[in-house]
């Protein structure tokens, strides 16, 4: 679940719930996913993508003052949800919005 204008300054976050936590058919949150590199206004959660063990996260107004937007990746390791990667358009220019969308299927991300 993403919550693109989390805390005060819009960093944002997104939340992993899973089944079966704590009694049959109970959700829990089970994980809260921030950016490693968060910056104020990055807008992360607006739009948020599983498959499987893995989920990714955009980030559309990421960039510091650019605004060109990104995608982080977050795989399950057995253990715990950790940050696997950053995902940045190779041709970024400000204001793109990189991330504003996003999808996820097997070992594709569309951003």
């Amino acid at each position: 679940v993403g919550a693109f204008l989390h805390n005060a300054s819009n960093r944002g976050a997104a939340w992993v719930f899973s089944r079966d936590q704590g009694g049959e058919e109970n959700w829990a949150e089970v994980k809260k996913l921030v950016a490693s590199d968060a910056y104020i206004e990055d807008q992360f959660g607006f739009a948020v993508a599983i498959d499987d063990d893995t989920i990714v996260v955009g980030a559309f107004r990421d960039g510091n003052t650019s605004d060109s937007g990104s995608a982080y990746v977050f795989d399950y390791d057995g253990t715990g949800w950790v940050q696997s990667a950053k995902l940045l358009a190779a041709d970024g220019k400000t204001m793109d919005s990189f991330g504003r969308a996003v999808s996820l299927s097997g070992d594709r991300v569309v951003v």
